[in-house]
């Protein structure tokens, strides 16, 4: 998608004689349709993330775009939508194009079926001829093969995705739904059986945009992204066990992906039934302090000191030191031992319960 933009962007230059131009991904319908920042070409490259947050409401020429029928044309040139009075009185011009040198711009928008599913922002400096009429048809002419070759990155996008989803959920077994979570942690899509999992006493299961995560989860996402700010790597990952309101457990596997230009995802994977992390109520009987229930459950999940140490900001001879009090708590040697002894004693914990006979 990037190269797909960058070329479109020197194409342009040669074409209509644009200076700079921005890229914007656009979805949703109507009054609902939301933007995703793309590249920026010859202006700064957080231009396209500040017109998403602070300027697309007021940005009179994609409203005019979208406003348009889809069988007139995708070319919206600013010359022809205001006057120069309006225009430079505007708060778009004077707060958001102004201060980057850009006083003529051209929309060239892109449509699946009719609706739009990006647009081009192609711009002038001021004292520069305004965007000629000639120059929109041949923008508008070269609409729909760029229109194709983004569903064509679309579509390729999802087939990875799902491809990946398969994998990892052939891998991991006892995980049958899985959620995708956009960076703010708003599911995107959701696959299996994520929805009875998450809603299991629901008489309607909604679709994915109306799940509601619990809010474990969502915490879990956010202090996974402020550990992936601080150490830079995305090889990180959460396994955690959650209780719902009919006492049953759910397992949940989140594991964040970089998607490129796209930011970061999560991928959350969802069970039912016994889970490899240990739970906390395994643990009170050995009177471990809360720094030594962290190290346990990182342990559990297979974690090396040095991955320990990083993922708790300490150092790997303190994570060593914390061991070996953990060894003489539950009375073993090793982690192999310490994993295994836990292991047996949740399960023996939870059969009794199960096989606990009615009070009279």
């Amino acid at each position: 998608m990037q190269d797909l933009q960058m070329q479109t962007f020197r194409l342009m230059e040669d074409c209509v004689g644009a200076t700079s131009g921005v890229y914007l991904n656009v979805s949703g319908r109507e009054s609902a349709w939301n933007f995703e920042s793309g590249l920026a070409h010859g202006v700064p490259n957080d231009g396209p993330g500040v017109w998403c947050a602070d300027y697309q409401d007021v940005d009179p020429f994609v409203a005019r775009f979208l406003e348009k029928p889809a069988n007139d044309s995708t070319v919206v040139v600013s010359s022809e939508v205001l006057s120069h009075d309006e225009f430079v009185r505007s708060r778009f011009y004077r707060e958001f194009l102004r201060p980057q040198s850009v006083y003529h711009v051209m929309i060239l928008g892109l449509l699946k079926s009719g609706q739009p599913i990006g647009l081009f922002g192609f711009h002038r400096p001021a004292g520069t001829p305004a965007f000629s009429r000639t120059e929109a048809t041949k923008a508008d002419l070269l609409s729909p093969y760029l229109s194709a070759a983004v569903q064509k990155i679309h579509a390729s996008d999802k087939a990875d995705e799902r491809e990946l989803i398969i994998e990892a959920l052939a891998t991991d077994l006892p995980h049958t739904g899985v959620v995708i979570l956009d960076p703010d942690g708003s599911p995107i899509c959701d696959y299996g059986n994520a929805a009875d999992l998450l809603q299991p006493h629901a008489k309607q299961k909604f679709a994915t945009d109306r799940l509601e995560l619990p809010a474990e989860i969502t915490a879990r996402c956010n202090r996974v992204k402020r550990a992936l700010s601080w150490h830079h790597s995305k090889e990180f990952h959460e396994k955690f066990a959650i209780e719902q309101p009919g006492g049953d457990l759910l397992n949940v596997h989140l594991h964040p992906y970089d998607c490129g230009a796209k930011g970061l995802r999560f991928m959350v994977y969802l069970g039912v039934g016994e889970t490899d992390v240990v739970r906390p109520d395994t643990l009170v009987h050995f009177n471990l302090t809360p720094r030594q229930i962290d190290i346990v459950k990182l342990v559990s999940m297979g974690m090396t000191n040095p991955e320990i140490a990083d993922r708790l900001c300490i150092s790997a001879r303190t994570v060593q030191n914390h061991l070996r009090s953990i060894f003489i708590k539950v009375n073993v040697h090793n982690r192999t031992s310490l994993v295994s002894t836990l292991a047996r004693r949740q399960q023996n914990c939870s059969a009794s319960t199960t096989a606990r006979p009615p009070d009279r």
